[in-house]
């Protein structure tokens, strides 16, 4: 077999092609597998196989096209196979989008922004003076007061 990469990253909707290749006494089969389970042809996905090669060709790479691919080579003197990571990365894309809202003194209020990505991306919350206020989707006031008034921003990044 000739050695593929070990490991590849693309972008989310970027089209790729993996070749798997060997030499080898007549006749060869090629299979591929996703995570141990067999590839087929799919709608954005195709299984080519030649004599001596197979490729994966992606139209438009998905996020759930990442996971541990194996290309399988057999003939008649045995079989010999060879794995490989792939990682879609995609931008980061709001599930709930940080919005204005308004709370009574002395009540509990909260803001709240969930964003999805590929890497996971992480979540700030920024206040007036651009100070970090926490790390996590949800920001909590604990008793709302006239001075939490203001301008608050949720930052999401995934690199």
């Amino acid at each position: 077999m000739i050695p593929m990469v070990q490991s590849m990253t693309e972008n989310e909707g970027k089209p790729t092609r993996i070749m798997c290749s060997a030499y080898g006494d007549q006749p060869m089969t090629f299979e591929w597998k996703k995570d141990g389970e067999i590839v087929f042809d799919r709608m954005h996905l195709k299984v080519t196989t030649n004599k001596d090669d197979s490729f994966l060709r992606f139209e438009r790479l998905q996020l759930s096209d990442s996971g541990n691919y194996t290309c399988i080579v057999k003939n008649t003197y045995g079989q010999r196979s060879q794995s490989f990571s792939l990682v879609v990365k995609a931008p980061v894309k709001w599930v709930n989008e940080p919005k204005n809202v308004q709370f009574k003194t002395g009540e509990i209020g909260y803001l709240e922004c969930v964003a999805v990505g590929s890497p996971s991306p992480s979540i700030t919350w920024k206040g007036k003076d651009n100070r970090t206020l926490s790390n996590t989707e949800r920001f909590e006031f604990g008793d709302v007061s006239v001075k939490d008034a203001g301008l608050y921003e949720c930052i999401a990044d995934n690199g």
